[in-house]
């Protein structure tokens, strides 16, 4: 607004300077010519004062616009902040809840010593079992993996032979907990191919046989590969060809399927 009336008023200055003219010659005075200097250089200093003005009221709107700016920012990062801590709270209040649910369902299990019935009364088995094993008739810790397709038994100085015109193997088993070595004879059933894992392409050959199990109350014959486990910590692996229509696997959970008879061996 000032800078539009200085110019105004310089405008008018010049106009009124020239006002008049025409053909004839004009004529001023020296102070009508130093009045008019003093009226521009007037004009001239009011117009920078109003430029100074209003660079200045400027600046200070960009600094409160500025302030502003910051405060909201900062306001919503607190709010933010706060919505994270109340999310990150509730999320651990429903993973205590549920680690509470499943250790209710389990106290129920072992109270009543069977599975619920939705689960078709299938036997409950932990991470980890206790298993025996005939031949040669010896109870052993063995891993419970329902990733596992096939079942394994550690297998040492495996021999193949004939008997009676069939394919046999033999080999030795190690009993870790005293470190003796028993023999074992099994026909052969069949051989397969084992990949190591699912990034792995090559695979490893084995020899098939069968091995009469007991865990917890169930007892029946079922096929293991031999391998060498001995680099592993479990000499018995018991995978789905077992696990499958009898039992449930707790992960979370060692030994909840005791041996009914004879000595059970401690972990």
């Amino acid at each position: 607004m000032h800078i539009k009336i200085a110019a105004f008023f310089l405008i008018s200055v010049v106009t009124l300077f020239f006002a008049g003219c025409s053909n004839a010659q004009i004529y001023s005075s020296k102070a009508d010519i130093e009045n008019l200097e003093l009226q521009i250089q007037n004009a001239h200093t009011s117009l920078q004062r109003t430029l100074a003005e209003t660079e200045e009221q400027h600046k200070k709107e960009l600094e409160t616009m500025a302030h502003e700016h910051n405060a909201l920012i900062e306001f919503m990062t607190t709010q933010f902040e706060e919505l994270r801590q109340e999310n990150n709270s509730t999320i651990q209040f429903l993973k205590e809840f549920k680690c509470k649910v499943q250790e209710a369902k389990r106290i129920i299990v072992r109270k009543n010593n069977k599975v619920p019935k939705y689960l078709h009364e299938k036997i409950l088995l932990g991470a980890v079992e206790n298993v025996r094993i005939t031949p040669p008739d010896l109870v052993s810790i063995a891993r419970i993996d329902s990733g596992a397709e096939t079942s394994s038994i550690d297998a040492r100085d495996i021999e193949a032979f004939e008997r009676d015109g069939e394919n046999w193997v033999k080999f030795n088993f190690v009993d870790r907990s005293n470190n003796s070595v028993h023999p074992i004879e099994a026909k052969v059933l069949k051989h397969v191919k084992i990949k190591q894992s699912s990034q792995d392409e090559t695979s490893e050959r084995r020899i098939v046989i069968q091995l009469k199990i007991n865990i917890g109350d169930i007892s029946e014959l079922s096929e293991f590969t031999l391998t060498n486990r001995e680099h592993l910590k479990f000499p018995l692996l018991i995978g789905r060809n077992i696990l499958k229509d009898i039992a449930v696997v707790d992960v979370s959970a060692d030994n909840l399927a005791p041996l009914k008879s004879k000595t059970v061996k401690k972990q």
